[in-house]
């Protein structure tokens, strides 16, 4: 077993499930009561505190993949398309990293579930922050 960060492919299955979905919610409009974006707030806020903008159960009712932090992954940034045997999931490589999910700091566009940015990994900001997975095997 092993406790890790997930790979850009699978944070965005997760957020986007099999339908692939436009927010970690669904493909409904924009609604602040789902996520914290746009500085409505002003800081991180606990996990689940937007009930609504959970995952379909489909993915088990994941929160805060639409806002809040961005979420660092193990992968690489590298330009699509997404080539799972170039490397990018090498935990020894040394480079930017993919960020994904948007942020409180951030606006709509970025909480879409297909936004990704690169921060390198000694970043450090109040915007960001990680889930982990858990593998049997990697």
């Amino acid at each position: 077993m092993c406790v890790r960060l997930p790979t850009e492919a699978e944070w965005e299955r997760a957020g986007r499930g099999r339908a692939g979905r436009i927010y970690a919610w669904g493909d409904e409009p924009w609604d602040e009561e789902r996520a914290n974006i746009e500085r409505r707030i002003g800081h991180a806020s606990p996990v689940g505190m937007y009930p609504r903008g959970a995952t379909a159960q489909d993915m088990s009712g994941l929160h805060d993949l639409t806002g809040n932090v961005w979420e660092w992954t193990l992968s690489l940034y590298r330009e699509y398309p997404y080539r799972d045997d170039d490397g990018r999931n090498d935990q020894e490589a040394e480079g930017p990293r993919v960020v994904r999910g948007g942020s409180w700091d951030g606006n709509q566009r970025d909480a879409c579930c297909a936004s990704r940015l690169r921060n390198g990994p000694d970043s450090f900001d109040a915007d960001l922050g990680f889930r982990v997975v858990l593998s049997l095997s990697f």
